[in-house]
């Protein structure tokens, strides 16, 4: 039987610049259609911020434009600031801890003042498993661990040996 590869990272969550209610790392993306020279040579270096509030990855169209990915389609959906329509990509997505996949995405125009061009939502996160520990510590895990994490069945046993 082969064993999936498992991929891991962990981040520090917030720093000097940034609130500790923010989980940003970078990641590489690529156009898959663009593999010319090489996937190195091509891919580009980003910020990314992760939000499990988001059911979808966004790009921005600036990075849609650097990347010359083709629109793949358009599409309409709802957000807490209104209706919205959008450019639909496909895109290689590497994250930190070397996991690659392709994803669609879509891509909208940043804030001025946003410096991250890519929204991780979570279309990728589900396909890991991701804790937050002290609202310091980001760990992120792909694909998922066979046996589930399961913080009540820790702390059940941290409060029995606290008891001996």
């Amino acid at each position: 039987m082969s064993q999936v590869p498992y991929h891991a990272f962990d981040a520090v969550i917030g720093d000097s610049k940034r609130k500790a209610s923010e989980i940003k790392t970078d990641c590489y993306l690529a156009n898959p259609y663009n593999w010319l020279p090489t996937y190195e040579e091509q891919r580009v270096k980003v910020s990314a911020t992760w939000d499990t509030g988001a059911t979808d990855t966004f790009i921005s169209r600036e990075l849609a434009r650097r990347l010359g990915s083709p629109v793949h389609r358009k599409v309409s959906f709802s957000t807490a600031t209104g209706p919205v329509t959008a450019h639909c990509y496909e895109v290689l997505i590497e994250l930190p801890n070397k996991f690659a996949d392709f994803v669609q995405v879509l891509a909208l125009e940043s804030d001025e003042d946003d410096e991250d061009d890519v929204l991780i939502g979570m279309d990728i996160i589900a396909k890991g498993d991701m804790a937050i520990c002290g609202g310091k510590l980001f760990s992120f895990c792909s694909p998922s661990l066979p046996k589930p994490i399961n913080l009540s069945d820790e702390a059940k046993i941290a409060n029995r040996n606290d008891r001996k």
